[in-house]
């Protein structure tokens, strides 16, 4: 009994491991065939892309590449394969830019996606539903976009990101307008991917579009933030002022952006003289200074009557912040002489022109 019970055993194990064997061999050669139709996907994508930026296109141009791709089974029984052509498109998209960008766009609108993007969006796991909506507009897939408006607002941040970004790749300047309606803050990163995006597609400020959302009332400040990245990422001269505006704003984060956005500006007289009113209304010390480094490498002379009302503070650090910017000019030894007799509690000397 017992030997026909170990015999019952053995022939078990052997079944197993015989199984165990026959599906390792089989999933090794399914490996092996998709890593082979990988190649040949990834083959014929290089020539269709080669094709359609440097050949003259016919006007059976895409039908012939939608054969092409069934051929090699890119069809949305084989889910593999399409999200393999995805991941490629995506990943060239990347490499182009100007005029031979637009010809990959005009591509990537008439490839077959079969709505393999579009299906993750309605999944539950968000990482899913990003990642879908990060493929339909990396693909250009427009006729989403209304689609992706709903997510804007999205209670996920990584399903929301993506969602502003599709919406700024699909609509350009007029989508500025969903600023107005932010519910939640914009991340520093997602401020600058929102710029940067914009900067890539629509290189060409729309100040009608641009206008539109500048005069709106109640924009959230992470939204005001974008505003004022988009005009220092664009150099608008015209709509400096919005910034300096926010240097009255009670918001400590309004005010640093739109401190780092004035110091990378070109800013005339007229601009200096507007910070200059914003001043005493700062109320952090430190973004006081910050102002006073603004005027740095401008005419000292037009900035005299501003540095006379600063050097009568009681702030050594902005007192040494001017005594700093004034190192070098014909100002200097009058700075020296006049903070010596301020730390001497003495009258300043005569005939100082500060």
């Amino acid at each position: 009994m017992i030997e026909k019970v170990l015999e019952i055993a053995v022939y078990l194990a052997f079944g197993f491991l015989l199984l165990l064997w026959g599906l390792t061999a089989y999933s090794m050669f399914r490996q092996k065939q998709f890593v082979l139709k990988k190649a040949k996907i990834k083959l014929l994508f290089a020539q269709l892309i080669s094709e359609h930026l440097y050949d003259e296109v016919s006007k059976t141009h895409f039908i012939e590449i939608q054969r092409l791709l069934q051929k090699e089974k890119v069809v949305e029984s084989r889910p593999k394969n399409v999200q393999y052509l995805i991941d490629l498109m995506i990943d060239v998209e990347n490499y182009f830019a100007g005029s031979q960008q637009e010809k990959i766009v005009l591509l990537y609108s008439q490839l077959p996606p079969y709505n393999v993007s579009y299906k993750k969006t309605l999944k539950k796991d968000w990482h899913i539903i990003a990642r879908g909506i990060r493929e339909l507009y990396e693909m250009d897939q427009r006729k989403y976009t209304k689609y992706i408006l709903r997510f804007r607002n999205h209670s996920n941040i990584f399903v929301r990101r993506e969602a502003q970004i599709g919406i700024v790749v699909f609509l350009g300047w007029k989508s500025l307008r969903f600023l107005a309606y932010l519910k939640y803050t914009v991340s520093l990163w997602q401020q600058i991917a929102i710029v940067e995006k914009l900067n890539i597609y629509y290189p060409v400020p729309n100040l009608v579009e641009l206008d539109k959302i500048l005069n709106q009332k109640d924009i959230p400040p992470s939204g005001k933030e974008i505003l004022m990245r988009i005009i220092r990422k664009f150099d608008i001269e015209e709509k400096i002022d919005y910034i300096i505006d926010q240097l009255e704003s009670e918001n400590y984060d309004l005010r640093e952006t739109a401190l780092f956005c004035l110091a990378s500006l070109d800013l005339n007289p007229q601009n200096l003289e507007r910070i200059q009113t914003f001043y005493e209304k700062v109320p952090d010390r430190f973004q006081k200074r910050q102002i006073l480094l603004l005027h740095r490498g401008y005419p000292v002379e037009e900035q005299l009557v501003f540095f006379k009302k600063v050097l009568k503070s009681n702030d050594e650090l902005h007192l040494k912040t001017v005594a700093n910017i004034l190192t070098g000019t014909v100002y200097e030894k009058e700075v020296d002489l006049l903070l010596q007799a301020r730390k001497q509690n003495l009258n300043a000397p005569p005939n100082l022109v500060l």
